[in-house]
């Protein structure tokens, strides 16, 4: 059966949208990208652009909806994240949670006793050092976790979420944010349905 006037226009209009909020965003990540110091963030941004540049071309075609999306992602954090995790960098809170497990599997406590540098402090709970037990660099499992949040929330569509530059970024270069705030929108979700052992939990 086919889409009613109404079920065309609408589906016209957001595809419009779409296309200039990648616009938008190619604009904002290449903008960052030149005036942003740090490596990573550089990195970033020139990925992030072209991602974003060829998802507004491909929202411009007849090609689907979720395409235009997928390249976004991949160019957003995929490529970024794999690129910066294969070199080595990110940002310094990447090193903080993998020294805190490190402390933690060593001495019970994921803190140093006498910091001396502004490198030696862990300004985090306990819990984050878990990120830095866990094989691997620790973006893979903080984004892990707020993905597997964020779906198990079911607050909308988690692909276009994570191309968002608000989430890409710090998805790719850092992360630490991001599992406390999958955690917290899962938990507002649980207690909404009803189940506030889970929503504890969360």
């Amino acid at each position: 059966m086919g889409k009613t006037f109404g079920e065309r226009v609408a589906g016209y209009a957001g595809r419009h949208v779409e296309r200039y909020a990648w616009a938008g965003c190619a604009v904002a990540a290449t903008g960052f990208a030149l005036v942003s110091g740090p490596v990573p963030h550089r990195m970033w941004g020139w990925s992030a652009g072209a991602g974003y540049a060829l998802a507004a071309f491909l929202s411009s075609g007849p090609a689907p909806r979720r395409a235009a999306r997928a390249v976004a992602v991949a160019g957003a954090v995929v490529v970024p994240l794999v690129v910066l995790v294969a070199a080595g960098l990110g940002q310094s809170e990447v090193a903080v949670v993998e020294r805190s497990g490190r402390l933690l599997v060593a001495g019970g406590s994921p803190y140093l006793t006498a910091p001396s540098a502004v490198a030696d402090f862990n300004p985090y709970l306990p819990g984050m050092a878990l990120f830095g037990v866990l094989p691997g660099d620790p973006r893979w499992w903080l984004g892990g976790t707020f993905v597997v949040s964020l779906a198990a929330a079911r607050p909308c569509r988690v692909g276009p979420l994570l191309a968002c530059p608000l989430v890409a970024l710090p998805l790719a270069v850092g992360g630490v944010d991001l599992p406390v705030a999958g955690l917290m929108c899962l938990g507002l979700a649980l207690a909404g349905r009803g189940q506030p052992g889970g929503a504890g939990l969360a």
